[in-house]
């Protein structure tokens, strides 16, 4: 009993100043938040946190790799199943359910560490089944182009729905990043007369 209390201790503690930390980053970069800043607005002494952390891009670096983890899991699947609405729709849950923490890392004047470590893997996971797959005898060079045409669209939308500018649901937006993406890549499909499927958005859908 005594070892559960002292987990669940730990827990909350580390919650809590994960929490601060997130939520001191949404006014200032990471370079301008010192300790003293995370313990004093979790409420916590300096001890408490040298307990689990060195410093401030520690305890950073700790989130963003739980995060990246949580998602690379859910990435596996893209290895044999492919690209589909239903994993984009569990892509962006987990997303929504971390939006303070995405909107520090995906903000367009953060740090682009974590977002290019991202991009590489979506990347890996991506060319090695195209490659597995030989979807129509694609070049590495037709990969790039085709690959940097998708993330790099997906992203930006993404970011938009994070911030808070466009009020639709993850399963409206799913359908709407793979949509554009599928049509992106008609360009070298065509070439083959491979028909892809045809996804119909609701335009009027807005929650």
């Amino acid at each position: 009993m005594q070892e559960q209390k002292l987990n669940r201790r730990v827990r909350y503690t580390k919650k809590v100043l994960r929490e601060s930390l997130i939520d001191l980053l949404q006014t200032k970069p990471i370079s301008r938040i010192t300790v003293t800043d995370i313990c004093t607005k979790a409420d916590l002494n300096r001890g408490t946190f040298y307990n689990y952390y060195c410093d401030a891009y520690d305890l950073l670096a700790q989130i963003e790799d739980s995060f990246y983890d949580n998602l690379t899991r859910q990435l596996e699947r893209f290895k044999t199943d492919g690209i589909s609405g239903t994993l984009l729709t569990e892509l962006l849950s987990t997303i929504e359910q971390n939006r303070d923490l995405c909107n520090v890392l995906f903000n367009i004047n953060a740090d682009k560490t974590f977002l290019n470590r991202l991009l590489d893997l979506m990347k890996d996971f991506t060319f090695a089944y195209w490659e597995e797959h030989n979807v129509n005898n694609l070049n590495e060079s037709q990969m790039e182009l085709l690959y940097s045409f998708f993330s790099n669209g997906a992203i930006g939308i993404l970011c938009r729905w994070i911030a808070g500018d466009w009020d639709v649901s993850k399963e409206y937006l799913a359908k709407t990043i793979l949509a554009l993406g599928l049509k992106g890549a008609e360009y070298f499909f065509n070439e083959q007369e491979q028909t892809l499927p045809v996804i119909k958005l609701n335009t009027d859908k807005t929650d």
